[in-house]
């Protein structure tokens, strides 16, 4: 394996950290990688060259003819032994100009959907057309990464070809060397956010219980913004909304909280809670499955009802600064014990070079 291409239709948050990792360690290990990700999102990548790039405004017909025509010309120039999709976007299309390329480059093709469209709180006949276009699209695709057992589990349950599922989960870099500090302000939990604003993540349902502890001594501070739209948020005297920051900041923030709060309706996985341990960061959570693989109620977290704003707001309530202070050893251990970077990457890797001794072994050998 001499050349691997990431590709991104869109590369914010959990995709971007993925693609981060596997691109540095994948050139520290001697690979020639490459990623196509938006113009837009190459801050991002600081530090990284031999990025490429396309314009992206939005989900629009210009922004996916940009993209389609990059990906065919990256995919030609570079010759590429290995293609790796990141997300069911550039999966779909992706797939789409590969397949359409399949004469004259045949790359193995490694798709990450980083969260299933039927797994998305949509319409039965929705969830149903995602899944009949994921089943046909795998007929071109060597290996599918599930990032967690819940995902692979789904995946098989809507037919999906389970000898090309495999479930690497991911993982985060070593933290800065950010001292732990004081709380963001003494007397106070203070709470951290981080991520999109969209009805995936629940962002509403901790606003809602916010509005529900205007009298506790409870503070939030919420990181992220839209992403495919713009979207309302309601002002409450104690919440601070600072939008999107660099890795160096949100470290900073990670490390002077008391407990990160994730109110996801749905998770493929859950990376902000293993970047939230690797600071020694104890996290509430929403008590969906991919959120259960990772938290363990009472060592390094607990647990709140799915959707419900005024459960969330007991826990909170209830839980002093000192019992999330009790849980910060445990909560960096998790990290330690299973969410390092280097074992995501070295699974990766492995993916890699038993796709291509597969294909080598069919006699259909991917372009060198």
């Amino acid at each position: 394996m001499n050349r691997v291409l990431h590709v991104a239709e869109t590369a914010q948050g959990g995709v971007a950290t993925v693609m981060r990792q596997l691109l540095r360690w994948q050139l520290s290990s001697g690979v020639d990688a490459r990623a196509l990700v938006p113009e837009g999102h190459l801050f991002e990548f600081e530090g990284l060259s031999d990025i490429e790039t396309f314009r992206r405004s939005g989900r629009n017909i210009a922004s996916i003819w940009c993209f389609a025509l990059e990906l065919a010309l990256a995919v030609w120039r570079l010759e590429p032994q290995v293609v790796h999709l990141h997300s069911s976007f550039a999966g779909g299309v992706g797939r789409i100009v590969l397949i359409l390329m399949r004469p004259f480059r045949r790359p193995a093709v490694i798709y990450c959907p980083h969260g299933w469209g039927f797994l998305m709180d949509v319409k039965p006949w929705k969830k149903a057309a995602f899944a009949a276009v994921e089943r046909l699209l795998s007929r071109w695709c060597n290996g599918i990464v599930c990032v967690s057992e819940h995902e692979k589990s789904e995946a098989m349950r809507w037919r999906l070809p389970a000898h090309i599922l495999h479930v690497i989960r991911n993982c985060v870099e070593a933290p800065l060397p950010i001292e732990r500090l004081a709380g963001l302000d003494d007397g106070k939990v203070n709470l951290v956010y981080v991520g999109r604003f969209d009805r995936a993540k629940g962002l509403d349902i901790l606003i809602e219980a916010m509005g529900q502890l205007q009298d506790a001594d409870v503070a939030l501070t919420v990181i992220g913004a839209g992403v495919h739209e713009d979207r309302q948020v309601r002002p409450c005297r104690n919440i601070a909304y600072v939008g999107w920051r660099g890795r160096e900041d949100v470290a900073g923030y990670l490390a002077r909280a008391d407990v990160l709060v994730m109110p996801s309706r749905w998770e493929a996985f859950g990376l902000a809670a293993v970047e939230a341990f690797s600071y020694g960061l104890p996290v509430l959570g929403s008590d969906i499955a991919p959120l259960r693989e990772i938290i363990t109620a009472e060592l390094d977290g607990a647990f709140f009802a799915a959707g419900r704003s005024d459960d969330l707001a007991s826990q909170l309530r209830q839980r002093k600064r000192s019992h999330w202070r009790r849980m910060r050893e445990q909560a960096y251990s998790t990290y330690v014990a299973r969410f390092r970077s280097e074992r995501m990457c070295v699974e990766i890797d492995d993916l890699y070079r038993e796709t291509q001794q597969r294909i080598e072994q069919r006699g259909c050998k991917p372009t060198a």
